[in-house]
């Protein structure tokens, strides 16, 4: 039995206990919780920190097998440059990917994340996945814009999310983004990939909502530059294009940058028709990374929960969810109490693993973080605050 006291424990589901104490058996289950009263009370055996003490963090989308392209990329650049970039980026060999891969799979368990929502296109990380102390679902993502060629990346992707599934890794076929992929692929996907969790992503950037035009920053010139000429000049909305063909399935809608009011109220209603599960994955750094900018989270609708995600290292200097919620609490008015449930809670929700992590509850595995240099009075970490696994 293993006793854990803080200053303040976050149980998530449950407003903060002051002085409260965590028991844990040797399989690291929580089997009680204690609330003194705001009382600090000495007990045989327990350990007591000077912080805070909060659940592990639930990374809801990142692509642990880009972690070699840290410092690859220029920020500010736009999202037509950045896709650029990365389509003729020159080919890295595969003890380079797997080297920073695994490193980076290590600092993510230090830095007190339990689950990821990872996005793969290769079979690079299976051997990581497999040995990892992170629990992960891995999304293969498709994309291709040419139709002769959408059975065989189907097929491939198949053979790659099966791969994952025979070490009893959780994995899923999803694709990439409204403006990436041919019709008949995306049909391909759907057709036989319902009742399925998916990642998608979706309003990351202005163009992705523009008509292809003949324009210098357009989608379409960014095609013809790379001799693309079979395009899927789809002019549906792309919450409508991605989510009207699914059914029976939950989806994390990823980024959502430039996502309006109005465009939440047409994905609500396109998920409610197809009895879609509905989230919003946040990856705030990323964003500002790329594009310069942040959602205009007023927009957002309280009736879809955010999680928060890191997106990769190709746009971010790290894969730290409590730095990402450290940005948050810089750059908007949301208090921690709320940005710790998307950093929790919310994406262990999103990816169906919420029986086991996101909260301090009985039954439950959700690792145990310190947070240390906190302030009190505001109820927040301050910019100094530091974040170290203790389970």
């Amino acid at each position: 039995m293993r006793k854990i006291a803080a200053t303040y424990i976050y149980p998530i589901v449950s407003p903060p206990i002051k002085y409260g104490i965590i028991y844990l058996d040797d399989n690291n289950t929580i089997v009680k919780i204690k609330d003194n009263g705001g009382e600090m009370i000495e007990e045989h055996g327990c350990e007591y920190y000077s912080g805070v003490i909060v659940p592990g963090f639930v990374n809801a989308h990142t692509h642990l097998e880009l972690s070699h392209l840290k410092g690859f990329f220029k920020q500010g650049t736009g999202m037509r440059s950045f896709l650029q970039s990365m389509i003729t980026r020159p080919k890295t060999g595969i003890a380079k990917i797997v080297e920073y891969a695994e490193q980076y799979d290590k600092l993510m368990y230090n830095q007190g994340i339990v689950a990821v929502g990872d996005i793969s296109n290769t079979l690079d990380t299976l051997e990581i996945k497999a040995s990892s102390k992170i629990y992960y679902h891995t999304f293969v993502e498709l994309f291709g814009l040419v139709q002769q060629k959408s059975a065989d990346i189907y097929n491939k992707g198949v053979s790659v999310c099966n791969a994952y599934k025979q070490r009893n890794l959780a994995s899923t076929i999803t694709p990439h983004a409204s403006y990436s992929l041919s019709k008949s692929l995306l049909r391909k996907i759907y057709t036989t990939e319902n009742n399925q969790l998916l990642s998608i992503h979706i309003l990351e950037n202005s163009i992705e909502q523009e008509k292809l035009n003949d324009s210098q920053q357009s989608l379409k010139s960014l095609y013809n530059s790379l001799g693309i000429i079979d395009i899927a000049n789809n002019t549906k909305h792309p919450f409508q294009l991605m989510l009207q063909d699914i059914n029976n399935s939950q989806l994390l809608s990823v980024h959502n940058t430039h996502a309006t009011a109005n465009d939440w109220d047409l994905a609500l209603n396109t998920a409610h028709e197809n009895n879609i599960s509905l989230f919003a994955v946040t990856c705030p750094r990323s964003n500002m990374f790329i594009n310069s900018l942040l959602p205009d989270y007023s927009q957002w609708s309280d009736k879809v929960p955010i999680c928060i995600g890191t997106d990769s290292l190709a746009s971010n200097t790290d894969l730290s969810i409590f730095n990402e919620i450290l940005f948050l609490l810089e750059k908007t008015n949301f208090s921690f109490d709320e940005l710790l449930k998307w950093g929790t809670i919310n994406g262990a929700k999103a990816l169906n693993v919420d029986k086991k992590f996101g909260s301090f509850e009985i039954e439950k595995t959700p690792g145990v973080n310190l947070i240390t240099q906190f302030d009190y009075e505001k109820m927040k970490p301050t910019d100094n605050a530091t974040i170290c696994r203790i389970v």
